[in-house]
């Protein structure tokens, strides 16, 4: 049995996460080219998403093997084997969740749906428990204190689901809802339904019927007539099935929890270890006999292939002293300016390392991708966060906005003006000038032009004016004045980036 939650008043808010289904949408939802372990990565801005949203976050998982499988050996027989790649990103979402603080709740032989049901039992006490997922099963939770929101998906908006929306939506009331199934069927757990019953007539039947032994009786009642009608000769034949069906969609608010213990907030973990981002680090090399100079990473060997570390630039001049007023053990150990600019390949990998401890660039799913864009800011003269912020990695490569890209041609030496002449959702146009071209130079980008390159979906389709507005700047950036953009492609013009 779940523990007796007693902690006072408790939460204000409290959201019940279903994360199948979370990352199945975004697995399903994500372009075939997709960078890899896109559908993980933007699970996990979602929840954090979610976070700051509420006041606790729980996490509630599916734990096969499932026991409604006693009861019926088919139930979810009919879905695929989820593909090696998908599995490999849950894995990896699953670890870094547990590492970035979330609690988690889950049991041997129950699903995510008697999790959510046990939990939302156990929080009655709380006024706003919200179950993120699109569950039918779900409906069956919902109280005035407990709402469904439903993530929008595809041209599906977004839904909160109370019990009048349930009721509208559905035709009964959240307490029906297993039997609605039952009598409906469930494609996506394998549960047949009664045949000729849809939703329209399941919610006539509940709402004359009342319950299974309501219908019950009505059909005792009407296999007396002398012609039955096709419902109840419907409903005679399948009968086992229908009561099978109930016992399958009814939900288990008696699993095995630690509810007090999940309403404890935890701490996230580092996502990456470095002695060097410790606060006692003269004292940790001391006592292993090793110095900064004696580490026993070699970020060379990770380095980008071809790079060499650009000289110390007048913007991250070397300090002949250490910083006056060091934050971190990097700051202490001289390797870095005082706006943190890596004077050398190691201490930009530690600080890759710190930055990817702190969560705040979500974006990037590794300390080495932070990395890659701290050696491409140093190349192109940039500050860390101003990379960070500007940088994508599309296809696994670093891509900046087309902002960015923007501003790497107007600090050009030889740009005297870029500037847009027009925009419009069919076409957008800019200009600049070369110091050195006795001309000023212009580019247009049409909407034609798009549509032949296959950039038709998403935000193209969403905000065309905006996105011919940055392709058009982009690549007029590229045309001009190549030396500062030399390699660089814009989300914008590879598909559904913002």
């Amino acid at each position: 049995m779940v523990a007796e939650q007693a902690i006072g008043d408790g939460y204000a808010s409290i959201a019940l996460v279903d994360l199948s289904y979370l990352f199945k949408k975004n697995w399903h939802g994500m372009p075939r080219d997709s960078a890899p372990g896109a559908a993980a990565q933007q699970t996990l801005e979602q929840l954090a998403g979610i976070r700051e949203s509420v006041e606790h976050v729980i996490v509630c998982l599916d734990s096969p093997p499932y026991n409604r499988k006693q009861l019926d050996p088919q139930y979810k027989a009919q879905r695929e084997k989820p593909a090696d790649e998908e599995v490999s990103q849950k894995r990896w979402l699953l670890d870094r969740i547990e590492r970035d603080g979330f609690r988690v709740a889950r049991a041997k032989g129950y699903e995510a749906d008697d999790v959510i049901a046990t939990l939302c039992k156990t929080y009655w006490w709380c006024p706003d428990v919200r179950i993120i997922g699109a569950d039918k099963d779900c409906a069956q939770c919902v109280t005035e204190n407990v709402r469904m929101f439903v993530p929008a998906v595809g041209q599906r908006p977004a839904e909160v689901r109370g019990p009048a929306e349930i009721k509208a939506k559905f035709g009964v009331e959240p307490k029906d809802m297993g039997l609605w199934l039952a009598l409906v069927g469930d494609s996506s757990d394998n549960i047949r339904g009664v045949p000729g019953i849809g939703p329209k007539k399941a919610a006539e039947l509940i709402q004359n019927c009342v319950n299974l032994i309501g219908i019950g009786e009505a059909m005792a009642d009407a296999a007396s007539e002398e012609k039955p009608s096709a419902m109840w000769k419907s409903l005679a034949a399948h009968w086992e099935a229908l009561q099978l069906g109930v016992k399958l969609t009814a939900l288990d608010t008696a699993v095995p929890l630690d509810g007090v213990e999940l309403l404890e907030k935890r701490q996230p973990q580092k996502l990456v270890e470095d002695d060097m981002l410790e606060e006692d680090v003269g004292e940790e090399t001391e006592a292993s006999g090793k110095g900064v100079a004696e580490a026993e990473f070699d970020p060379i060997s990770r380095a980008p292939e071809g790079y060499v570390v650009p000289p110390v630039t007048d913007s991250a001049k070397a300090p002949s002293e250490p910083p006056k007023a060091p934050t971190t053990a990097l700051a202490k150990s001289g390797s870095v300016t005082e706006d943190l600019q890596p004077l050398d390949l190691e201490a930009g990998y530690r600080l890759a390392k710190a930055i990817h401890n702190g969560r705040m660039y979500g974006k990037f799913p590794s300390d080495m991708a932070i990395f890659t864009i701290i050696v491409k800011a140093r190349e192109l003269g940039l500050k860390i966060t101003t990379a960070l912020d500007g940088f994508h990695v599309i296809d696994g490569k670093p891509s900046p906005s087309a902002d960015m890209m923007r501003a790497l041609a107007e600090r050009h030496p030889e740009c005297e003006y870029f500037r847009i002449i027009e925009s419009s959702d069919e076409s957008a146009t800019w200009e600049t000038k070369h110091r050195r071209y006795p001309e000023p130079t212009r580019y247009t980008y049409t909407i034609a032009e798009a549509k032949r390159a296959g950039l038709t979906s998403g935000n193209w389709a969403k905000r065309p004016r905006d996105m011919l507005t940055k392709t058009a700047a982009s690549k007029l950036a590229r045309l001009v004045y190549p030396g500062a953009t030399v390699g660089l492609y814009c989300p914008e013009e590879m598909g559904d980036a913002a």
